[in-house]
């Protein structure tokens, strides 16, 4: 097996409104765009009482050459996910809110 290393490491979180599809989409386009293969090792939704725990954990590889390969791993972790309803310019527009 060829060696590896860990180049960086981040954590994003986010209280709030944000627009869960919207995410998705937004983050698997953005490695398709960038000609990543992207497999979803696991999605997990479980519904409590206070809103919906998503988990999602992908795995995305792009070919730099017969030598190097890029490979990241990225881990969603969603708690008390609900439907929300914010209002825009007036109009009201449907979203969601919890942590991610």
């Amino acid at each position: 097996m060829a060696p590896s290393s860990e180049v960086f490491k981040q954590k994003l979180k986010h209280k709030g409104f944000f627009g869960y599809s919207d995410l998705y989409n937004f983050c698997y386009n953005w490695f398709k765009d960038e000609d990543y293969k992207i497999s979803e090792d696991e999605y997990t939704e479980k519904i409590a009482g206070n809103g919906k725990e998503i988990l999602i954990r992908w795995k995305a590889k792009k070919k730099i050459s017969d030598y190097v390969e890029n490979e990241v791993s990225v881990d969603w972790h969603i708690l008390g996910m609900t439907d929300a309803e914010v209002q825009i310019e007036g109009k009201k527009e449907k979203t969601n809110k919890g942590e991610v």
